[in-house]
């Protein structure tokens, strides 16, 4: 008990210093492009000069395979020569996807002004750092707001990244953890689920299906050049590290390669071959929430990473399909999942 101005009290001040240093993490080597040396007249000059674009009829022997690997080995060429790897050193930072170059010449100009009143130490030069300051601020507001806004717009129509946008919002982290388990237990684990769910279905008596007349789908449409073009210019900017250039660089240039990306296809259909470059993906297992057992594989699910022209071949096919079922018919008339202005 302690006694404060005449009255008896068990609380009282307690003044301390505590030194804390701050643990900053060393930089580490990072292998990345070096995406400053691209200039697009210049990579466009040399991919018009390159097989994909120059002399088309000479490719018309070639298979889709041999077209999808000439594919990935020229835009390979062409990056790194263009855009060579580089090693840099950098520290691991959380990333800012609204931090752009605007906000770092704000930041830049703050800290010119910072440096030239820590130097001169005069009452002019102070206040245009604390003006600078203030500039700064109310821009990366200004920033901040501006992206979340324009993220909730885009994604309006879409509850999953809707919520996950939210979560951003709300900085609540999404863990990637994946525990002690390894690629191959995953695949394991994912392969005997597969199988335990046939299992359980083969007795399940086959849909009887009422037997109609329709025309068979003797050949696809062919391929054009503007379907093409149409179709890489409203695909996302999502890359796969399987895919030899940024799909952004591909929608960059997406006129000049229009024409090699459609005889590719259609060489595809026609021989009724995938070309084998386009079955690979890169596997994720992704925690289904964050509270959820790590160590417990049925808690994560598998996400596919596909390549950029697997996709766009993909959507491609199922174009024409669906063409010839609604065309036909053939449609469960029920059926409202998955199907364009069927919604519920």
């Amino acid at each position: 008990m302690l006694m404060f101005g005449g009255f008896i009290s068990d609380h009282a001040l307690v003044r301390f210093t505590i030194r804390v240093r701050r643990t900053i993490d060393a930089p580490q080597p990072v292998s990345c492009r070096a995406w400053k040396k691209y200039e697009k007249d210049v990579f466009a000059c040399n991919l018009g000069a390159s097989q994909l674009c120059s002399n088309i009829e000479q490719l018309s022997g070639k298979s889709a395979d041999d077209l999808a690997v000439l594919y990935r080995d020229v835009m390979t060429q062409l990056l790194n020569k263009h855009c060579p790897v580089v090693t840099v050193c950098r520290r691991q930072r959380p990333a800012t996807p609204r931090f752009d170059a605007e906000c770092r010449d704000a930041r830049r100009k703050a800290r010119t002004a910072e440096r030239r009143f820590r130097r001169k130490l005069t009452d002019a030069d102070k206040q245009v750092w604390a003006d600078k300051l203030k500039a700064m601020r109310k821009f990366y507001e200004a920033k901040r707001s501006s992206f979340w806004r324009t993220t909730i717009l885009a994604n309006s129509g879409n509850s999953q990244k809707l919520w996950r946008t939210l979560h951003k919002v709300l900085s609540e982290a999404v863990t990637e953890e994946t525990g002690s388990k390894t690629a191959d237990e995953f695949a394991m684990y994912f392969k005997d689920k597969v199988d335990l769910v046939r299992a359980s279905t083969v007795t399940t008596p086959l849909y009887d299906v009422p037997l109609k007349v329709t025309p068979t789908l003797s050949q696809w449409t062919v391929v054009t050049h503007d379907e093409v073009k149409k179709m890489i210019g409203s695909a996302l900017n999502k890359t796969c590290q399987l895919d030899p250039v940024p799909t952004w660089l591909v929608k960059d240039v997406g006129q000049l390669l229009s024409t090699f990306i459609a005889l590719l296809f259609n060489k595809s259909l026609v021989s009724k071959i995938f070309p084998s470059n386009f079955k690979h993906a890169v596997v994720r297992s992704l925690l289904k929430k964050n509270e959820l057992d790590v160590s417990n594989p049925k808690n994560f699910r598998p996400v596919f990473n596909l390549f950029f022209l697997s996709k766009v071949l993909e959507r491609i096919i199922q174009r024409r399909l669906q063409a010839y079922l609604d065309d036909n018919a053939l449609m469960p008339v029920r059926q409202s999942a998955y199907r364009l202005y069927h919604s519920t």
